[in-house]
């Protein structure tokens, strides 16, 4: 798509405006394809743009060897690049955005979810410990924590017996927000199976479900009645409801079982109920200027979070990411991949709830 626009560009118009809302959201090289776009003359190939700010290191995977990423150069030269060719508006600058709170539930695992967990990082970190090919990757100890995460959202998402405790306080959360007629509220969670067990739990609310499953025609049929059906949960994945999917600023409450690792779906879930309302073309009915009403008032995120399990290494990475970002856009900050030994230390303190 950028190769189109660059050759479309002077025969167009010798303007181009490029809108995002992550410049730079996984890595350094997020920038490249917006400045090929903008400041193609002053842009190095892409090898060398990736050899000048990230800093790589040979990885066995399986009988190849793949250069991962585990560190990042030159963050200032790259932030200055950017600052040339970019302005950047705020939320808070926005006029009509509703206001925000994100707050965070700690819950207790049941003991069965505290058994299977156990085991499950004692595996995990036999194999880190043990590997001698293992880089300082984020990405490969993002892979190996997978089944921890999901015996921390529920049991049933391995197939395994016993309950959850995130769920357990779901159910608390949901009775207190939904005993308010108006309310709906968006659940959030990495898994399809997840939102199996999620919608099944809660269908007494009426539930409907947006995850991979889901069609093109599922998602326009959802929002031509979303906003004055009787549906009051919606589980969905971030990954298929965390763009685009605006019907769902009817909620005003969003709870995240687990926060996914990427930042841009992450972000993205978060605004689909975090949007911008207009003053502008005024309700014709009573029934839609309440809906507007709604859509304005206050908007609440809420974490689930089991202290001192793997929950804590994810809010890490997606902070890291964090600060990439600004360190990009609104600081001096340089920002360094920790070590083995530094995440090592961090799983050994939570093989145990």
């Amino acid at each position: 798509m950028k190769g189109v626009v660059r050759r479309l560009r002077p025969l167009v118009s010798p303007r181009v405006y490029c809108l995002t809302g992550t410049p730079v959201s996984e890595s350094p090289t997020n920038a490249y394809p917006i400045l090929s776009v903008l400041a193609a003359d002053r842009l190095p190939s892409r090898a060398k743009f990736d050899q000048h700010f990230v800093i790589r290191m040979p990885v066995q995977a399986g009988t190849v060897v793949i250069n991962k990423a585990v560190a990042y150069s030159n963050l200032e030269e790259l932030k200055r690049m950017l600052e040339a060719i970019s302005v950047r508006r705020l939320k808070v600058d926005i006029q009509g955005m509703p206001p925000k709170t994100e707050d965070t539930r700690f819950c207790v695992a049941t003991s069965d979810q505290a058994d299977h967990y156990a085991e499950i990082m004692k595996g995990v970190l036999a194999q880190i410990e043990g590997d001698p090919d293992w880089a300082n990757s984020l990405d490969i100890a993002c892979v190996k924590l997978l089944r921890a995460r999901q015996v921390l959202n529920h049991p049933g998402v391995l197939g395994l017996t016993g309950d959850s405790g995130k769920y357990r306080e779901l159910d608390g959360i949901l009775d207190e927000v939904l005993s308010d007629d108006d309310a709906k509220v968006v659940v959030w969670t990495e898994w399809n199976r997840a939102v199996d067990l999620l919608a099944e739990r809660y269908r007494g609310y009426g539930v409907v479900t947006i995850d991979q499953r889901a069609t093109q025609q599922d998602l326009a049929r959802l929002e031509q009645t979303f906003d004055r059906s009787d549906v009051r949960v919606v589980v969905a994945t971030p990954a298929k409801g965390g763009t685009g999917v605006d019907f769902l600023a009817r909620a005003r409450t969003a709870i995240y079982i687990e926060k996914t690792y990427s930042l841009v779906n992450h972000r993205q879930s978060i605004d689909r109920i975090v949007r911008r309302v207009a003053d502008d073309n005024a309700a014709d009915t009573p029934e839609a200027g309440k809906v507007k009403r709604i859509k304005r008032s206050a908007a609440t995120v809420l974490y689930l979070h089991v202290p001192g399990s793997v929950d804590d290494v994810v809010g890490w990475v997606l902070q890291r990411k964090l600060d990439l970002g600004d360190a990009l856009l609104t600081s001096d900050e340089r920002l360094l991949a920790d070590g083995k030994d530094h995440l090592i230390a961090m799983l050994r303190e939570r093989t145990k709830l």
